[in-house]
């Protein structure tokens, strides 16, 4: 059936391309590049929760804001897929759990359901860049008023670092989930 998934009598499916790495690292830097449409829960929290003092409001950054902001996600993800249209899906996706969550939601895997609601291609690429690049990055911006509008800060800086070092393998592995292509993008030039 896995076979199945990417191609059924040559229809060609689109494809999703799921961003992995921590805050930093030049993740929608690569997904502009690719030309797609981008999911961004960075865009999603300030369209949904606005600015104040030039962040993200930090309502969005409760339980019920992470919420909001990924059921959000999942809806217009699923917009583009049932489309037929291919999209990137921009968010840390640090942990397996949420990696799988996120699929969970389209049914991507017969373990899930056995009617697959959606059929696509799907793609983690992960991204990321020695922790000093990161924070020297977020510096310059700090120093050049061009500041990312989330609430970022060294230490979520370092958190992120520290949380994708422990969790690299699983996605480096697809979450054992043989529908999963990765792309291992990390110290790529350009990030």
């Amino acid at each position: 059936m896995m076979d199945n998934m990417k191609q059924i009598i040559g229809k060609q499916f689109p494809n999703l391309i799921i961003m992995v790495g921590p805050s930093g690292a030049g993740k929608s830097t690569v997904a502009a590049k690719t030309g797609l449409p981008i999911v961004s829960t960075d865009v999603i929290r300030t369209n949904l929760f606005g600015l104040k003092n030039g962040k993200i409001a930090l309502e969005a950054y409760t339980s019920e804001g992470f919420r909001d902001t990924f059921n959000a996600a999942k809806s217009i993800v699923d917009g583009y897929l049932m489309g037929g249209q291919s999209v990137v899906y921009d968010a840390t996706n640090l942990s397996k759990t949420d990696r799988i969550g996120f699929l969970k939601y389209f049914y991507l895997d017969p373990q899930f359901s056995e009617d697959l609601r959606i059929k696509a291609n799907v793609y983690y690429w992960i991204v990321d860049r020695p922790l000093e690049e990161k924070l020297a990055y977020f510096n310059v911006a700090n120093l050049l008023g061009d500041q990312p509008v989330t609430h970022t800060n060294e230490d979520i800086i370092r958190r992120h670092h520290d949380k994708m070092k422990s969790t690299l393998a699983d996605a480096l592995n697809g979450d054992g989930l043989g529908f999963v292509t990765v792309r291992d993008l990390r110290n790529v030039s350009g990030n």
